[in-house]
């Protein structure tokens, strides 16, 4: 249990001392890491009660998540932002190109 703890704790600070900066690749790298160690700790604490070192171990890696958590929210914000200007762009060049058909002839009326 030491040692997935430990090793826990070592990821999450290492991605909290460089949260401002971290991309959403680096989040999910550290999700995909991260988890299997998680299921390990919910393994053990199934077998056995958890000493009262490890839970306030854990206690403190919890509060890192709603953290984490803001920044992914934030992260998410703008890429739905980008994806708005994005659709937004399409729209409005589509309005200004024109649909026509490459064998059609215009015809004028004079008057």
């Amino acid at each position: 249990m030491e040692d997935y703890v430990g090793e826990l704790e070592e990821i999450t600070l290492q991605l909290v001392s460089k949260l401002e900066h971290v991309t959403y690749e680096e989040l999910a790298d550290f999700v995909e890491f991260r988890q299997p160690i998680v299921d390990q700790i919910n393994q053990i604490v199934l077998k056995r009660e958890l000493t009262f070192y490890e839970k306030e171990r854990l206690q403190a890696l919890l509060q890192y998540d709603s953290i984490i958590m803001v920044r992914m929210t934030v992260l998410k914000n703008e890429a739905g932002n980008w994806l708005t200007q994005r659709k937004q762009a399409t729209r409005q060049r589509s309005v200004y190109e024109a649909t026509f058909t490459p064998d059609s002839f215009l015809m004028d009326k004079r008057k």
